[in-house]
């Protein structure tokens, strides 16, 4: 059996880490074949319909990979600053315990 947490690589390149790769190239690949579809269906051209097959195929997965990128990293600055704010109320919260904690030693040391 393959072991699951492996990474796949291609000719080097670890394409699974790669954000939006995934789709991107399904998309590419998907989009190339229908414009190519079409052209030939309406030029009866190989040579033509592959060039626009190709073609569509770099724009579309470029286009979408950028697109996926972008809101990849909107993601991530949200959860970023949520973690930072949470992190922050946490330490306010320590800080609160800590002062509390030091007005009652204070107050039993001035009872005695």
């Amino acid at each position: 059996m393959e072991n699951p947490t492996k990474s796949r690589k291609w000719w080097h390149f670890d394409y699974q880490n790669v954000p939006c790769a995934r789709s991107s190239l399904l998309y590419g690949i998907s989009g190339g074949l229908v414009v190519g579809g079409l052209v030939f269906a309406r030029t009866k051209i190989v040579r033509r319909s592959c060039d626009y097959a190709v073609a569509s195929f770099a724009v579309i997965s470029l286009s979408f990979w950028t697109y996926c990128n972008y809101y990849v990293s909107k993601e991530r600055a949200k959860v970023r600053q949520i973690i930072e704010s949470y992190q922050s109320r946490v330490n306010m919260a320590q800080k609160e315990s800590q002062t509390a904690d030091q007005k009652r030693n204070q107050e039993e040391i001035s009872e005695c």
